[in-house]
């Protein structure tokens, strides 16, 4: 969430040879839905080539700079200012506001759009938001989009009274056992003022950043947040607290606005906060009800793992629905295992994601069995294939599965940090080092492996 995204698809070059002054006029703008977007001023930008073109079919492009938005017609390898019409063509940004050298967001149109949507191109295979290149749909009907404001809202039931809740949330001290952040990295500095009404935290992973107390009620307790690294920014958080018979609704609330150069990665952003919260929100839970919270993180460092055959179920399905799939398809592949293939077993079971889509809340998987040979055959449902060996970043998971995705959070803010490169013609893998079926939750191991390069 905090990374500093820099990506070099489109270069653009601010200091041209040429340079064309725009005529001053109030007729060009551009329309997005029912908002019209003013032209206040122009400059002729030369395009470096990287493999994709700038002309037709495209003829118009959008520049987000530090003065607003410009829309600009594509002539060969240069913009230029363009009226009143659609909006067709790429949309650049800058990472440095006050600079127009950096163009790396490509927007391929291709009328006529679906249900007034755009196909939206992530053609550097560098950048890595989501984890995959990949194409999407965004709305971009309204300004909503373009305005950057950003809202996120988890909530989950405990079993204590408000009043418990509430004085725990205002414990800066204690939030290093349940904030889905600091799990990642509980080397970073954490300090609480004096009068405990507010506290900072630095690191590597975490950034840096301050929380303040704004204001606490009896159902209510309203929080500034400020991030100060990678980049600057401020939300208002907000706790509501709900009695529900013996248990207490607990909704974390965000708003916020994006830096105007992240506007196009707002539904990205919003749901990988959004998995955050629900993690925070589930260990806030045990921290009240348990008094601990029952997820060990273990760094394993990058290793080398060996190639491996297996058999396997292959699923495509939702987020919400994932959980009861994967344990009919493992009780399933585990029978058939167990039954017909004891003597081949090689290793613990693991799980393949080639899509985990946070946005469009799908999931690609394979449910697998290592295997020293392929068996003759295989029900019609069933796969087989082989694992290829590759060196990997490991961080393992004890203790409760519910806690399983705090692993899956230490990997990607890691790669995103550039801990290590990941390699993404290898799909990550979580491997179940022993089972429920036989093994207490508390002693629970799974371990989630990114290939590197």
């Amino acid at each position: 969430m905090r990374t500093y995204f820099v990506i070099g698809l489109l270069l653009l070059l601010f200091s041209c040879s040429k340079k064309e002054e725009a005529p001053a006029t109030t007729e060009n703008f551009f329309a997005i839905g029912d908002q019209r977007y003013p032209i206040t001023h122009a400059a002729l930008l030369r395009v470096e080539q990287t493999g994709q073109t700038a002309g037709p079919p495209y003829s118009q492009a959008v520049i987000f700079t530090a003065s607003g938005l410009e829309v600009v017609a594509l002539a060969g390898d240069y913009f230029k200012l363009a009226g009143q019409g659609p909006l067709i063509g790429m949309v650049c940004y800058s990472a440095q506001p006050d600079r127009l050298d950096l163009g790396a967001y490509y927007v391929a149109l291709r009328p006529p759009f679906k249900n007034g949507e755009m196909p939206i191109g992530f053609y550097n295979p560098s950048f890595d938001v989501i984890g995959t290149d990949r194409t999407d749909y965004w709305n971009f009907s309204g300004a909503a989009l373009l305005s950057g404001k950003m809202t996120v809202k988890e909530s989950i039931l405990i079993a204590a009274s408000p009043r418990k809740i509430s004085h725990a949330l205002i414990q800066f001290k204690d939030w290093k056992h349940w904030s889905p952040w600091l799990i990642a990295e509980p080397q970073a500095k954490v300090i609480v003022a004096p009068d405990q009404q507010s506290y900072r935290w630095e690191g590597d992973i975490v950034g840096v950043g301050e929380m303040t107390i704004k204001e606490v009620g009896e159902a209510h307790i309203y929080m500034d947040l400020t991030f100060l690294k990678p980049f600057k920014s401020k939300a208002k958080v907000a706790f509501q607290l709900l009695a529900e018979g013996e248990q207490t609704r607990l909704t974390w609330t965000m708003d916020s606005r994006l830096p105007f150069f992240l506007f196009w990665i707002k539904k990205s952003i919003e749901s990988f906060v959004a998995m955050d919260y629900c993690r925070g929100l589930l260990m806030l839970k045990d921290w009240i009800e348990l008094g601990a919270v029952p997820s060990a993180i273990t760094f394993e460092g990058i290793k080398e793992r060996s190639a491996q055959k297996y058999v396997g179920i292959v699923r495509k399905c939702s987020t919400a629905d994932i959980e009861k799939y994967m344990e009919k398809d493992f009780e399933k592949l585990m029978t058939f295992a167990h039954k017909n293939l004891a003597q081949q077993l090689d290793g613990p079971p693991f799980t393949i994601y080639p899509v985990w889509d946070v946005v469009c809340k799908k999931v690609h998987y394979c449910a697998c069995q290592p295997v020293t040979e392929y068996p003759e055959a295989l029900p019609a449902d069933f796969c087989q294939g082989q694992l290829e060996a590759s060196k990997v970043h490991g961080v393992e998971h004890k203790e409760p599965y519910r806690h399983v995705a705090n692993a899956w959070a230490v990997q990607m803010m890691y790669k995103q940090k550039k801990i290590f490169r990941a390699n993404k013609k290898l799909a990550p893998i979580e491997i179940y080092h022993n089972s429920p079926t036989n093994t207490p939750e508390r002693e629970l191991i799974s371990e989630i492996q990114f290939a590197v390069k």
